[in-house]
């Protein structure tokens, strides 16, 4: 499902927490996927976009030391890039228009991107649903228990002043494993 899914997209959002913890590399590293996405008239890979306030990125991982990655940065600060191989394009918004929002309406516009992946975590989910900019969602549940000490939910960050609707639009089962797809109802 997640290769499905990277496969389909323009673009790929992603935390720098995120980007750190998984040690990002290419999007897609498959070759024969690459050549079905050009088929499509699709890139050959995604592009990886981070949106970061502190300008901070995670220079070490893999993603940035491949010369065929195109890596979009949103921020309103300075991004030091290193002797990064990718083709890193920082684009600095204002602080007022420094957010999800104005940075997808610029993909749209200047990317062409019309299905954009977010892998990003709690925080970029939270900020999604805050500025209502999240259509769909799609969570995995395995058959694994853990609860309580300081685990991360689903969200973090400000608490959203409603709820965010969504109605189910699809599960598919496998081992135990459910990948469910959401709709938002309300979306802007």
């Amino acid at each position: 499902m997640f290769w499905a899914l990277r496969e389909a997209a323009d673009a790929i959002l992603v935390g720098t927490g995120t980007l750190e913890a998984e040690s990002y590399g290419r999007m897609i590293k498959d070759p024969a996927l690459r050549a079905r996405r050009r088929e499509q008239g699709l890139r050959p890979e995604p592009l990886a976009c981070i949106l970061t306030r502190s300008g901070r990125l995670p220079l070490d991982i893999p993603l940035f030391s491949e010369p065929e990655a195109h890596v979009i940065v949103f921020t309103g600060d300075e991004v030091e890039l290193g002797e990064s191989s990718a083709w890193v394009e920082v684009v600095r918004l204002p602080p007022a228009e420094l957010d999800f929002a104005h940075a997808l309406s610029h993909l749209a516009t200047e990317y062409e991107v019309r299905a954009l992946l977010c892998e990003g975590g709690p925080s970029v989910l939270s900020a999604l649903l805050r500025e209502d900019v999240l259509d769909e969602l799609c969570l995995t549940l395995a058959p694994k228990l853990l609860g309580g000490g300081t685990a991360t939910a689903i969200t973090a960050g400000q608490e959203l002043p409603e709820f965010a609707q969504a109605r189910l639009a699809g599960v598919i089962e496998r081992q135990g494993t459910l990948f469910l797809r959401y709709q938002r109802t309300n979306p802007v």
